[in-house]
C-alpha cells in the first residue's frame, strides 16, 4: 500500500475513483417530498463522482473511471467534473445508454427520499476496456463503490482494476454503498449482490460503510443483545481489511484486527454537532476527508476525525458534490468546534465559495459599456430610439472584438447591461470573455437595485459565468443612517451572489459633490471591509501613487486574501490623463486589470447618435482608442515584468 509518499512525488494521480456517476436533482423546498417540491438544484452526483470531487477539492490529484451518456446531462457532468479538478480522461461516452438521474426530496434530517432513474445507466456500462493501466502507475489509492458489481461487465471492470491496483501497490478502498433500490437488481438478487460485495471486500485494504451496510454484507443475524458492530464482526471473518464503521451522529470506529467483544473497549471517534440539512453525501465527504488525511501521512484516528469534519460540513449544506469542503474550510471548522457545539461561520461560507470559484485569467482587459442613462440622454437629445442604443452597443462590441483579436488578449472582458446589450452579452459569453453585468439603478443614492423587489431571483437567472457589478456612491464620511442603508443593500447583493455561486465586483465612487482622493477611496474600502463585505473584485479609480496601491494590497491581505484585486475604472477621463494612472496600475499586485468605458467610446457615441459618423467610422474610432488603452497597459506591464521576476527570485 503506497501511503507513505509525500504529496510532492511525481505521481500523475493520488486517487483513482471507480463507480457511480449521475446527475442529482435536489428539491429546494425544505421538509418537502419530491412530489411536492417545486424547484430543484442540479449537481454532479453518484457516490464515486462525489468522492472524486471531494478528493480533488482536498487537493488530491484525482481521476474518475466511469461513463456518461451521449446526452446533455452527460456533457454537463464532464464539464462540471473538469471544472472541479477531476481528471475525466477515463470517463467515456456511451453511445447507447443514457446518463442516470437521481431526485431527492428534502423531507427531514433523517429522511433519505431518493428516487433513482437508472434504466441501463451509462455508468454501469463500463468494461475492462475502460481501465487504463497507465493511470495506475505511481498512483496511491483506488476507491471503488460496491454498487458497480450490479452488472457482469462492470463487475469484471472492477475486478480488473483491483488486479492492476494490487500489482502496482495501491491502497484499495471499497465503499459498500448499499442502495435498497439498486442491489436487488443484481442477476443473483440481493443474496448474489451481497456475496459479490463480500468477495470484493476480501480483496480490499479498507472497507467503509455504515452500520446497516455492514449488517447486510456481513450477513449478521440480529444478536440477542443489541450490538451495532455485529455486521463488522461477520465481515471480519471474510477480510483482513481495515474496517471503518460510520455511526452517524455518534461518530466512527475502525478495526484493523479483531473487534473487541465489549463495546466499552471500542474507540469511537466522536462526530461533530451540526444542523443537518441534507443527510445524503456525508459518507462520500467522510471518505474524501479520510483519504486526504491518510495519504497525507496522518495517523488513522486523526484521519477519521478529519473525515468526520468533512461529513459534518456537507450534511449542513444543500448539495453533496458541490458542498465538499476545501482544506481551509476544514481547518476553520475544526478550530471553531473545539470544546462544544460548532457553527458554520460566514468565514467558512466565504472560504467555500472561493474554493468553488471558476479559474480566471487576470489581469482582465475590459471595455465597459454597461451604461444606461448616458445613452438614454443621447437618445433624447438626438431623437433616436432605444433600438439605436442596442445597435451602438453592438458596434462597441465589434470594436472590442477587433482589438482583442489583433492583440491576442489573454483575458478580454466587457461590462455590459441586459437592458440594451443582451445580444452582446450572449455573444461575448459564448466566446469565454470576462463578462460583468450591472445591478444598480443608475445614480441611486441610497443604493437601489434594478431588480429591487427580487434581487436573488434576478441573479439566479443569469448565465453562471456572469459577474454581478454594483456601483455605489459612497464616502467614508457619509451620515451613519445613509451608510448603514447602503451597506445593507450591498449585503443583500453579497448574499444573493453567494446563494448562486456568483462572483461580484464592487465599484466605489465618492459622490461628485464630496472630496475624493486616494485616502478617501482607501478609507471607503476599509469601511466596507469592516462591514463584512468581500467582493471578488473591486472597481476603483487609478491611484495617484504606488504607496496608495501598496495600501490597497495591505487591506486586501488583511481582510480577504482571496480577493482577485481591483479593476481600474476610467471616470470618463481623457486618454492623456488616464494613461499615467493606468500605467502605474499595471505593475501593481493589487490591480486585476481595467474596465474602462466612456473614455473610449463616448466621443464616437456623440458623433454616431448625431448622425455625423457611420457605423464603420464609429467602430474604427472606438477600436483606435481602445487599442491605445491596451498599448498603455501592455507597455507598462512589459516594462515592469522583468523587475517583478527579479524581485521574486
Amino acid at each position: 500500500m503506497r501511503i507513505d509518499e509525500s504529496p510532492g512525488d511525481a505521481a500523475p494521480f493520488d486517487v483513482i475513483c471507480l463507480g457511480r456517476l449521475a446527475v442529482d436533482f435536489y428539491g429546494e423546498q425544505m421538509a418537502t417530498s419530491i412530489e411536492e417540491a417545486r424547484t430543484f438544484r442540479r449537481y454532479v452526483g453518484g457516490s464515486s463522482a462525489n468522492l472524486a470531487v471531494g478528493c480533488a477539492r482536498q487537493g488530491l490529484r484525482t481521476a474518475l473511471i466511469s461513463r456518461v451518456g451521449a446526452d446533455a446531462m452527460g456533457r454537463y457532468l464532464l464539464k462540471q467534473l473538469s471544472a472541479n479538478g477531476v481528471d475525466i480522461g477515463s470517463v467515456s461516452v456511451d453511445p447507447v445508454r443514457r446518463t442516470p438521474l437521481a431526485f431527492l426530496g428534502m423531507e427531514g434530517a433523517e429522511a433519505i427520499a431518493l428516487d433513482f432513474y437508472r434504466h441501463d445507466p451509462a455508468d454501469l456500462g463500463i468494461s475492462s476496456a475502460d481501465i487504463s493501466e497507465p493511470i495506475f502507475k505511481s498512483a496511491k489509492a483506488l476507491a471503488v463503490t460496491a454498487t458497480h458489481l450490479l452488472e457482469p461487465g462492470a463487475a469484471e471492470a472492477v475486478r480488473h482494476a483491483f488486479s492492476i491496483a494490487r500489482r502496482e501497490g495501491l491502497l484499495i478502498v471499497v465503499d459498500l454503498d448499499y442502495r435498497a433500490a439498486l442491489w436487488p437488481l443484481h442477476p443473483g438478487g440481493l443474496p448474489g449482490m451481497v456475496r459479490d460485495v463480500a468477495g470484493l471486500a476480501a480483496l480490499a485494504d479498507v472497507v467503509v460503510g455504515n452500520e446497516e451496510e455492514f449488517e447486510i454484507v456481513g450477513a449478521a443475524a440480529p444478536p440477542p443483545i443489541a450490538d451495532r458492530f455485529a455486521g463488522a464482526r461477520g465481515l471480519r471473518t471474510q477480510t483482513q481489511a481495515l474496517l471503518i464503521v460510520k455511526l452517524g451522529a455518534d461518530g466512527v470506529a475502525s478495526f484493523d484486527g479483531d473487534i473487541p467483544e465489549s463495546t466499552d473497549d471500542i474507540d469511537v471517534v466522536p462526530a461533530y454537532s451540526v444542523r443537518v440539512v441534507n443527510p445524503v453525501g456525508a459518507g462520500d465527504a467522510f471518505l474524501s476527508g479520510y483519504l486526504a488525511a491518510r495519504l497525507g501521512g496522518l495517523p488513522v484516528r486523526d484521519a477519521l476525525r478529519r473525515g468526520n469534519a468533512a461529513g459534518a460540513i456537507v450534511v449542513s449544506r444543500h448539495g453533496c458534490s458541490d458542498a465538499m469542503p476545501s482544506p481551509r474550510e476544514l481547518e476553520i471548522f475544526e478550530a471553531s468546534s473545539r470544546g462544544g457545539d460548532l457553527y458554520l461561520s460566514e468565514t467558512i461560507a466565504h472560504a467555500h465559495r472561493v474554493a468553488k470559484r471558476r479559474p480566471r485569467t487576470v489581469p482582465v482587459t475590459a471595455l465597459a459599456f454597461d451604461h444606461r442613462e448616458p445613452f438614454r440622454r443621447l437618445m433624447r437629445e438626438t431623437g433616436r430610439a432605444e433600438d439605436d442604443i442596442r445597435r451602438f452597443k453592438q458596434l462597441i462590441a465589434e470594436a472590442a472584438l477587433q482589438v482583442a483579436s489583433a492583440n491576442r488578449l489573454a483575458a478580454p472582458g466587457a461590462l455590459v447591461d441586459a437592458t440594451f446589450g443582451e445580444p452582446v452579452l450572449a455573444d461575448l459569453t459564448d466566446r469565454d470573455w470576462f463578462v460583468a453585468r450591472p445591478v444598480e439603478v443608475t445614480g441611486s443614492r441610497p443604493l437601489r437595485f434594478e431588480a429591487e423587489a427580487d434581487l436573488e431571483r434576478e441573479i439566479a437567472t443569469w448565465h453562471p459565468a456572469h459577474v454581478a457589478k454594483c456601483l455605489v456612491w459612497h464616502h467614508p464620511d457619509d451620515p451613519e443612517a445613509l451608510r448603514s442603508q447602503q451597506i445593507d443593500q450591498l449585503k443583500r447583493l453579497a448574499a444573493a451572489c453567494m446563494a448562486h455561486d456568483r462572483e461580484w465586483a464592487l465599484e466605489v465612487i465618492p459622490p461628485r459633490d464630496q472630496k475624493s482622493s486616494d485616502t478617501v477611496i482607501l478609507a471607503a474600502v476599509e469601511q466596507l471591509y469592516d462591514a463584512g463585505l468581500k467582493p471578488d473584485f473591486w472597481k476603483l479609480q487609478a491611484f495617484s501613487t504606488e504607496d496608495s496601491w501598496a495600501r490597497l494590497a495591505g487591506l486586501i491581505s488583511r481582510f480577504d486574501p482571496d480577493c482577485r484585486g481591483s479593476l481600474v475604472l476610467g471616470l470618463d477621463q481623457p486618454l492623456e490623463s488616464l494613461g499615467e494612472g493606468l500605467a502605474r496600475a499595471a505593475s501593481q499586485s493589487a490591480c486585476a486589470g481595467f474596465a474602462i468605458g466612456r473614455s473610449v467610446f463616448m466621443d464616437a457615441a456623440r458623433g454616431w447618435f448625431a448622425g455625423e459618423m457611420s457605423d464603420a467610422a464609429a467602430v474604427a474610432e472606438i477600436a483606435k482608442r481602445f487599442e491605445a488603452v491596451v498599448q498603455i497597459w501592455r507597455e507598462a506591464r512589459e516594462a515592469t515584468l522583468p523587475l517583478a521576476i527579479e524581485a521574486a527570485q
